[in-house]
């Protein structure tokens, strides 16, 4: 009888290794698994992240792409407010020094 006692002990202690290494593993394979879920978490959230900051950053370049085209219709190059405070000087040159149509002349015009 203590021989069949010592079998079954050594039988009960393998199946409560076996079970042991049975919950181990899964234990381990639960740990992976809350691993493998928060790093596709993380890298749902960077890449969330990265497309919002994309999106941002077209945006702001849209902005500033209409900013300066507006700028741009609206400025005028010290070139030509040059030239046009020139010509203008011109034009009120001429005016100042432009020739004044006799009497004469006048009344002639204005009879056709």
């Amino acid at each position: 009888m203590k021989v069949h006692e010592y079998l079954k002990i050594q039988q009960q202690e393998k199946a409560r290794q076996r079970e042991a290494e049975r919950q181990e593993r899964y234990e381990l394979q639960r740990l992976q698994e809350i691993d493998a879920q928060e790093y596709k978490k993380k890298q749902e959230m960077e890449q969330r992240s990265r497309r919002e900051l994309c999106k941002r950053q077209q945006e702001l370049l849209v902005k500033q792409m209409e900013e300066r085209k507006l700028n741009k219709d609206i400025l005028v190059s010290q070139t030509e407010m040059k030239l046009n405070r020139q010509l203008l000087e011109e034009v009120n040159d001429y005016l100042l020094h432009k020739p004044r149509p006799s009497q004469e002349v006048q009344s002639i015009t204005s009879l056709y």
